[in-house]
């Protein structure tokens, strides 16, 4: 569960915490990584993005992304996946599909903060967004890329 006041995740019989402090190093040395990574993407400007396979996070399987500014965490990105052995690809892709998983993004938010999101921002970005004094959370659908996805942002130090 997330620490509202820290912006710190946890992640059950794992030995990763998610947190501002979390460098690519530590990240590369959990046992989580070794387990549950799926691909690495270098960008060749100094981001990396982790992506994991399906994991159970709060009884919901989800996959994780972890993008890295050099050795800074940058984002991470969450998307509920409904089958572990199903990827999405352009084959499978629907656009309503796409838009449910946004609302149930947004309920799964709202659930969690127990609060109204900060604002809400319509096409081409569907965005909802909570704000905190160690960063921002947002549910978006993005209708160029034709994805829904949770995005978490810390603040830079």
């Amino acid at each position: 569960m997330i620490n509202l006041l820290t912006g710190s995740i946890g992640i059950s019989n794992s030995d990763i915490v998610i947190d501002k402090d979390l460098t690519k190093e530590k990240f590369e040395n959990t046992l989580f990584f070794k387990e549950h990574l799926l691909s690495v993407e270098d960008m060749k400007t100094g981001y990396v993005w982790y992506r994991t396979n399906s994991i159970k996070f709060e009884e919901i399987l989800i996959k994780l992304s972890f993008c890295f500014y050099y050795e800074e965490l940058y984002l991470i990105t969450f998307r509920i996946q409904d089958d572990l052995n199903i990827e999405i690809d352009w084959s499978n892709w629907n656009k309503e599909k796409e838009l449910e998983l946004k609302r149930i993004h947004d309920k799964l938010l709202l659930k969690a903060f127990n609060r109204e999101p900060d604002n809400n921002i319509e096409d081409p970005i569907y965005r909802t967004t909570y704000n905190f004094i160690w960063g921002s959370i947002e549910s978006s659908f993005d209708s160029r890329s034709g994805s829904s996805l949770i995005a978490m942002r810390y603040f830079k130090q």
